[in-house]
């Protein structure tokens, strides 16, 4: 019975993000809505990953704190973004920030341009880029 419970809440979560991507669909998502990088907060980047009412990061991926280490609950639904900044380059991260389904269509992960604000998406940015 646990085990189906548990397919049960991820199968709704799932869901969930399908019908916020979905809703996201009719709406043009700029790239270029994200504050000057001078402005940006890494401190407020890592408050809106681990914050449940704004970027709730971690309810998906697993992600190191400011220091690298683990932190707290850590999902395995995506993938771990350890080393994110090494990967990807800035406008490869941003882009997955604001609208992931332009680099992969088939992606679960919500447009967070139509979540945050210009100033959220330029902080978050700027913590995912001290991912080295």
């Amino acid at each position: 019975m646990n085990m189906m419970h548990g397919k049960l809440r991820s199968a709704s979560r799932v869901l969930l993000w399908a019908a916020l991507a979905l809703s996201a669909a009719c709406t043009q998502l700029p790239t270029n809505d994200i504050a000057a990088p001078n402005t940006a907060s890494v401190q407020q980047g890592w408050r809106i990953l681990f914050d449940q009412r704004s970027g709730n990061c971690v309810a998906c991926h697993s992600i190191p704190d400011e220091k690298g280490a683990k932190s707290g609950i850590q999902s395995t639904f995506a993938p771990a973004l350890d080393g994110v900044a090494s990967r990807y380059s800035t406008a490869q991260l941003r882009q997955w920030v604001v609208d992931a389904r332009k680099i992969n269509p088939d992606t679960l992960m919500p447009p967070f341009a139509v979540m945050l604000s210009p100033q959220q998406l330029t902080d978050v940015l700027a913590a995912l880029q001290t991912l080295r």
